[in-house]
């Protein structure tokens, strides 16, 4: 799963670095060194969240 994800990243962050932590965060740096970490929970959704009115403008329903 951390594989598909790391793929994910680096399609909107070419030439990035992404490394997960133990608790499953990603921190990405970019080429010209800016840092970020997306927490876990960011990273994937279940599929009941595709139904939950709360969760609509946090899941991408696109598939690439």
């Amino acid at each position: 799963m951390k594989r598909k994800i790391k793929a994910e990243i680096l399609k909107v962050n070419p030439g990035a670095t992404v490394a997960f932590d133990t608790e499953g965060n990603a921190t990405v740096t970019t080429k010209d060194g800016a840092v970020a970490t997306i927490p876990a929970s960011d990273l994937a959704k279940d599929a009941s969240d595709l139904t939950n009115p709360d969760k609509q403008d946090e899941v991408n329903k696109t598939s690439g």
